[in-house]
């Protein structure tokens, strides 16, 4: 097991994090870096010669100090960023969500963190990561969600052109959902996708929202 947990790491560190993660999920590395880190300046301290090994390692901490200031305040400005988009975004739509559902409403997302916190609604991740991983058409026959809020084009090959707008069709044919709101990003640093839309659950026989209200930050 330590042997699996140690090449896990070497794996995570060699393949790096991916476009969504924005490096959040290479925190498991962080303590082999130390060791690598460790490892190195006790190499380094027995090949310095003794005269020299306070200043240079004074040098050494003074730089390393240095980095870990400018990297936190840039880091600072990032995170600052990152909670404009959430709130501007994920959060913008839970609120709608909350202002529109009642108690029990189900909704599946995509996205679960800050949907699933901020609208107080039944959630279903249709990612899997908190709900039991089955296919797309699946949740929406098992949990019929009221609403979907997903980033459109990570779905596109379930969408179907109707009357000139995107529409996707439940499994049974017997409802459809319908775009009804949206929130896009000008400036986007954390959020997977620039666009987010909520899809409302209509009947076969209604014709759903003529416009959608699209919200810009």
């Amino acid at each position: 097991m330590p042997a699996a947990l140690i090449w896990l790491i070497a794996a995570l560190a060699l393949a790096g994090a991916g476009s969504g993660a924005h490096g959040r999920y290479l925190i498991p590395t962080i303590p082999f870096g130390i060791l690598l880190a460790l490892t190195g300046l006790g190499h380094l301290s027995r090949r310095i010669h003794r005269k020299r090994y306070e200043p240079v390692f004074l040098m050494l901490a003074i730089l390393c100090l240095g980095w870990q200031v400018y990297a936190m305040e840039r880091m600072g400005k990032v995170h600052g960023r990152n909670v404009e988009n959430i709130n501007h975004m994920q959060r913008l739509l839970a609120n709608t969500l909350l202002r529109n559902t009642s108690v029990g409403d189900t909704v599946a997302v995509n996205d679960v963190g800050a949907m699933g916190y901020f609208s107080r609604c039944y959630i279903v991740d249709l990612v899997g990561l908190v709900s039991p991983p089955r296919s797309f058409h699946e949740n929406l026959r098992l949990y019929r969600p009221k609403y979907l809020v997903i980033f459109p084009d990570w779905y596109q090959q379930y969408f179907t052109v109707e009357n000139g707008r995107s529409v996707i069709y439940a499994a049974d044919s017997l409802s459809f959902y319908a775009p009804v709101v949206g929130a896009g990003l000008r400036f986007n640093s954390i959020s997977a996708r620039d666009q987010m839309f909520v899809l409302g659950r209509f009947a076969r026989g209604e014709r759903g929202p003529n416009e959608i209200k699209m919200v810009w930050n």
